[in-house]
Formats: structure tokens, sequence, C-alpha cells
């Protein structure tokens, strides 16, 4: 049951970047200057929030709680090995959350960047550390069905 719980979060983080990445060519922004305005204009510690802060009728309280889920990695690692607290998931997932932290420092600095200039590389870190959580999550469900290391 863990293990298609972590499955099924997983593929909402991809449903959710598919949805968002079409929601912002709809609206006529790239991801990056999106990411770097709502991070300037919204920026409240809560990173979920402003990356689907988008206008009109986006599906946006659905598309936070899949985000929210997706990024709280304490609680999936809890949730997906209840029986070791100590183990590698959540020593792996610790990793992935020290990787947003640093992530969201870079968007905060970029941001304030952007009102003097375009920055393409804005939104780099953050593919990043969504990467890093795809892979770090499919590890975990690998590890549930018997293919990885205690």
């Amino acid at each position: 049951m863990a293990a298609t719980f972590a499955s099924d979060l997983l593929q909402s983080a991809q449903l959710f970047k598919t949805v968002f990445d079409e929601r912002l060519q709809s609206i006529g922004l790239t991801a990056e200057s999106y990411v770097l305005l709502q991070a300037a204009a919204d920026w409240d510690g809560r990173p979920w929030r402003f990356l689907v802060q988008w206008p009109a009728t986006g599906s946006r309280q659905t598309n936070n709680a899949i985000l929210q889920e997706f990024i709280n990695q304490e609680w999936i690692a809890k949730m997906a090995m209840p029986n070791k607290p100590k183990g590698n998931a959540i020593a792996m997932l610790d990793g992935g959350r020290a990787k947003l932290a640093e992530a969201m420092a870079v968007e905060r600095r970029l941001a304030a960047e952007v009102l003097v200039g375009t920055k393409p590389e804005g939104l780099s870190a953050l593919a990043a550390v969504f990467a890093a959580m795809q892979e770090n999550l499919g590890s975990l469900v690998s590890d549930q069905n018997g293919n990885g290391d205690d």
C-alpha cells in the first residue's frame, strides 16, 4: 500500500508539471519569468503557493494540494516506511528538502534581479529539484517493491 501511495504521488507530481507547463504557455509566460515574478510578488515561504498562483480559472486548489504533498517529504517518508523512521528513505528525502531550500534561496535572489533584466536561468534550480524529487520517489517505490537496500 505504501508503494502504491508513493507511486500515485509521483504520477500526480508528473501530471502537475505537465499541467503547469501548459498553463504557463496558455497565458503567454515562460516558466522562468513566471516563477521569478511570483517569488518577488508573493513569496511567503511556501514554494508550492507561488508555483500555482496563476490567474483566471486554473485549478489552483487542486494543484496546491498535489504539490504541497509532493514537497512535504518527511511525511512521504513516514507514510512509505513507518517502521523505519531513521531509515534510508528519510535520509534520502532529507537531501531533497535541503536542495529545495537552496533552490528557494536562489529563486529569491533572482526574483530581485528580474526587476532589472531577464534571467533565463531562473527556473534551473527549481527544475533540478523536481528531477531530484521524482528520482527520490521512484527509488522509494523501488525500495518498497524489494529492489533496494535497507
